[in-house]
């Protein structure tokens, strides 16, 4: 993700300054773990059809994300993925253990071994991820995969607009709202295609308070708002 500084020779007070970069801070962190949570849902949702590698392979490109962010975000998601996989084995060893614990308690013989496994997952989850596509299959994970795009853009652009909000919060004071908006969708470099998106949602959550209230916007008489 590429952030410009924005800051460092504009007149906004050094304290401003050191406020927004905070705020870039924690607007990078929010993206990427929106960015880590999409792309672990991606890869659960074609498990079993794309290779896991791929599967990551998919989601960068789609959100075209840069290598340092391509990075992060798999060594994220790979990290999350061991951690589930641990928990499973841990889970289904106690599983075994409690039904060996269970059939001894049953049938004391120790000549009979109380179990015949030994604890461990038959299939991992990169062993399931390995099958590749089959037929009319490709259809079907366009069509998934598209959906799960959508779904990702629209999470990213809430999430923009989110920091858009505390970003704007933080320059009030020393800039109008919308310079405001638009030094965060500089300084983060959000992508042109949703840039004006970002831009116009954020000021539309400040318009309530800036504007003045008309008759046509006020409620019909009788109606409560939202009504």
């Amino acid at each position: 993700m590429v952030v410009r500084n924005l800051f460092g020779s504009s007149d906004l007070s050094d304290a401003t300054r050191r406020r927004l970069d905070l705020a870039v801070a924690v607007a990078q962190e929010r993206l990427l773990g929106t960015h880590v949570r999409y792309a672990l849902d991606l890869v659960e949702l074609v498990r079993g059809r794309v290779e896991f590698m791929s599967a990551l392979d998919i989601y960068v490109r789609m959100l075209g994300l840069d290598d340092d962010d391509a990075r992060v975000v798999t060594t994220q998601v790979m990290a999350r993925i061991g951690e589930r996989e641990e928990e499973q084995e841990e889970a289904e060893a106690a599983a075994a253990e409690a039904t060996a614990a269970k059939a001894a308690a049953s049938a004391p013989d120790p000549a009979r071994p109380a179990s015949d496994g030994d604890g461990r997952p038959h299939r991992s989850f990169i062993a399931a991820i390995r099958d590749r596509l089959r037929g009319r299959e490709n259809d079907e994970l366009r069509t998934l995969v598209d959906l799960h795009r959508a779904r990702t853009e629209v999470a990213l652009l809430e999430t923009h607009v989110d920091n858009a909000m505390s970003f704007v919060d933080v320059a009030r004071t020393e800039r109008p709202v919308d310079e405001a908006a638009e030094m965060y969708i500089e300084s983060l470099g959000v992508r042109e295609a949703i840039a004006p998106v970002v831009y116009y949602i954020t000021l539309d959550r400040l318009s309530d308070e800036f504007l003045p209230r008309t008759a046509a916007r006020a409620p019909a008489e009788g109606q409560t708002p939202g009504g």
